[in-house]
């Protein structure tokens, strides 16, 4: 399956060992982490050359891939990536307080781009009903998991293009799990996060950005 391979080449081994090598080609997309079990001897975890797991996208349906078994890490290393990288949508959904109730759309269209760990993406909301909750917006729906592996005191951020709302000033995104929660700068001095009173029915968010997957 597309997570988890399985290999049964025509020189037969009896362990894994270092240095082993095997070429394949995917049949799908894998979309987490991958185990790969050459001739039944065991499913091996999939790791990236930084020693970490696959998150999803790395292993295109009909590429051709190099994989190199490390004794040090226990498992496989993918030697050779898709160059050409991997391409998808998906839908991002607005959250007011950690609700839904009530949010409708004219708009709500996402894409992604995604190269080794590397995520780029886009997004367009446009309202047509804020709902009645109220509470802290957030977007929700990120095709795959920021990584939480940055400095104390520092995160992901990316711009935000906004239209149709109620206050001034710049906004920022801050990117955590599969979430943004947008912030405001309008005094220059500290941000505040954005609440449904910033919002109307009618209101739009445009985002373009990248960050890193976990």
């Amino acid at each position: 399956t597309a997570n988890a391979i399985t290999l049964t080449p025509n020189i037969l081994i009896g362990s894994y060992f270092a240095g082993l090598t095997y070429s394949f080609v995917p049949t799908a997309t894998n979309t987490t982490a991958v185990t790969v079990n050459v001739l039944g001897l065991g499913a091996q975890t999939l790791y990236d050359k930084t020693g970490a797991a696959l998150i999803g996208g790395e292993l295109a349906a009909n590429g051709q891939y190099i994989i190199q078994y490390s004794s040090v890490l226990s498992g496989f290393v993918l030697m050779t990536s898709d160059g050409n990288g991997i391409r998808g949508t998906f839908t991002p959904t607005l959250e007011i307080g950690g609700s839904t109730v009530g949010i409708t759309y004219s708009i709500r269209t996402a894409a992604y781009f995604k190269l080794g760990s590397a995520i780029f993406f886009t997004l367009d909301i446009i309202l047509t009903s804020k709902g009645a909750a109220g509470g802290i917006l957030t977007i929700a729906g990120l095709p795959f998991t920021v990584s939480s592996s940055f400095p104390v005191g520092s995160a992901p951020m990316v711009p935000l293009m906004c239209r149709n709302t109620t206050f001034t000033g710049y906004v920022t995104g801050i990117l955590s799990g599969t979430r943004i929660t947008p912030f405001n700068n309008s005094t220059g001095a500290s941000l505040s996060v954005l609440t449904d009173a910033d919002i109307t029915n009618s209101s739009e968010f445009i985002i373009t950005g990248f960050y890193v997957g976990q």
